[in-house]
């Protein structure tokens, strides 16, 4: 019976088509709709640039890891000035002096992750240039030829090391956002496929009713003048028909309304008319929910956040506890210098050169405020837990709700297309009878058609519950539950 029904149903859309006087038209199913809205809706342009952003804040953390190289120099620095000139003896001469001093240097600079260090590498050239009076000449130092070093926080916030867990977690996340974006996206599309196929049919239901009722009162006329009928059940279907043709343009303009806002949510710019072929529900899906859960569980950007709020907050709490403590920074390092007044005796016999230090910030009393940030922090991290665990819990149960709903949709629907099928045939045999005369009142007719309508209507809702439902857990678990894949996209497409 079903296959039936979506024959003639398909007949009747092609010949709506032709109604609509369209040399040629869109064509849309279900699928196509949904695939095309991924592609080109606003909502899928949304969503592209928001992972690509995400994608180059990850690069950019990723780069971190790596060795970074720079170069910082000043050509030249040219100064003229009275400064005081130690002498041999100790004292000091005020005297004019007049020099320029160029140089630069190359850095190379190394994160250490596990530590919160840093290691370095450095090597650099200077020339300088004294034009005061007598004293002319030229100099270069390498400053040093090389220099090997690191430098160590002993006690501080280990921001790097927190980056490490939580970056990947964001990353990960947004690839999750992005598919669970383009699931909703299909979840929308489904709306509207269906808002428009029901302005479409409501349409064709509203002509094939004018034009039943404009036979009954063609039929009608005879039977009153033949004395058949009383003159108040021709005035009521004259009414009726009346309502009927009112109706129709009702629906021409709902369908009008429905048609400009479907294809502005897929972005077509032209004015050909659209042709929409529902979808057939030869097979019904019925799903676990502890699978579903486990789905939902692995693959959810919702599950993934939940982790990555009690990192962040934990982070937090180590950041309350590290600042304004006592603290201290290790700093060594070890190169090779020389001088000269030609260039190659810059590099020719150069003499070792060593730093240590170590630097150390102890407070003494700061009335509390550390102590203070540190409960604020440990407060916020019991909230967050107690939030996550809640939210948690009640996303699983939704979960739990929505799947029972979807196995239910199986049921409903052959509910609603039987229901269809009794309601069609009940208003063609109320039909027949009136027109043999029988003893079938207006009444009779009318409620055979509303039934026939809504049963119809109904029909078509409870089937776009059912694609709504299911692609409502096809983005609460990124799974798709027809094929048994996981979904996932390309990156490189979008970047």
């Amino acid at each position: 019976m079903m296959k039936h029904k979506t024959i003639f149903l398909t007949l009747a859309i092609w010949l709506f088509a032709i109604t609509l006087h369209a040399q040629s038209a869109h064509v849309f199913t279900m699928l196509s709709v949904i695939a095309l809205a991924q592609q080109q809706s606003p909502d899928a342009y949304i969503a592209k640039h928001q992972f690509r952003s995400q994608f180059w804040q990850y690069r950019s953390f990723q780069a971190t890891k790596l060795p970074q190289m720079s170069l910082s120099a000043t050509t030249p620095s040219y100064n003229r000035s009275i400064e005081g000139v130690q002498q041999s003896d100790g004292t000091v001469t005020h005297m004019e002096r007049q020099y320029m001093d160029t140089y630069g240097t190359v850095n190379i600079r190394q994160q250490i992750g596990f530590s919160g260090g840093e290691a370095f590498l450095t090597s650099g050239l200077q020339r300088y240039d004294n034009i005061s009076g007598n004293f002319t000449g030229t100099s270069y130092t390498s400053i040093p030829i090389v220099n090997v070093g690191f430098s160590q926080p002993l006690f501080q916030y280990n921001a790097y090391k927190w980056a490490k867990q939580i970056e990947p977690m964001r990353y990960k996340e947004a690839s999750r956002n992005y598919l669970e974006t383009m699931e909703r996206i299909a979840e929308k599309s489904v709306t509207e496929f269906f808002s428009l196929l029901s302005a479409q049919i409501d349409l064709q239901i509203a002509q094939k009713n004018m034009a039943a009722y404009d036979t009954l009162f063609m039929l009608s006329q005879g039977r009153f003048q033949m004395g058949k009928i009383p003159e108040t059940d021709l005035l009521q279907i004259e009414l009726q028909l009346l309502q009927a043709t009112s109706n129709v343009e009702n629906c021409k303009i709902n369908y009008d309304n429905q048609l400009i806002q479907f294809k502005s949510f897929l972005r077509l710019q032209d004015q050909l008319p659209v042709t929409l072929i529902p979808p057939q529900m030869d097979v019904f899906l019925l799903l676990n929910v502890e699978e579903v859960l486990d789905k939902a569980v692995a693959n959810s950007s919702t599950a993934l956040s939940f982790q990555r709020r009690m990192i962040e907050a934990k982070s937090n709490l180590n950041r309350s506890k590290m600042e304004g403590r006592f603290d201290a920074t290790l700093y060594a390092s070890f190169g090779l210098t020389a001088t000269g007044e030609r260039l190659d005796d810059a590099y020719r016999n150069p003499t070792d050169q060593q730093q240590v230090r170590l630097g150390l910030s102890v407070p003494i009393y700061d009335w509390g405020v550390a102590r203070g940030k540190i409960k604020m922090a440990e407060s916020n991290l019991e909230l967050i837990q107690t939030q996550v665990e809640q939210e948690e819990l009640d996303w699983m149960q939704d979960i739990y709700v929505k799947v029972a709903r979807f196995n239910m949709q199986q049921q409903q629907l052959t509910i609603a297309a039987k229901s269809d099928t009794i309601a069609q045939k009940s208003y063609t045999l109320t039909q027949l009878r009136y027109m043999a005369g029988k003893e079938v009142t207006f009444l009779d007719i009318n409620n055979a058609q509303v039934q026939s309508d809504n049963a119809l209507k109904n029909y078509y809702n409870v089937m776009m519950n059912y694609w709504r439902s299911y692609y409502e857990l096809r983005r609460l678990t990124l799974f798709d539950w027809e094929r048994r894949e996981e979904l996932y996209f390309d990156e490189r497409k979008l970047l």
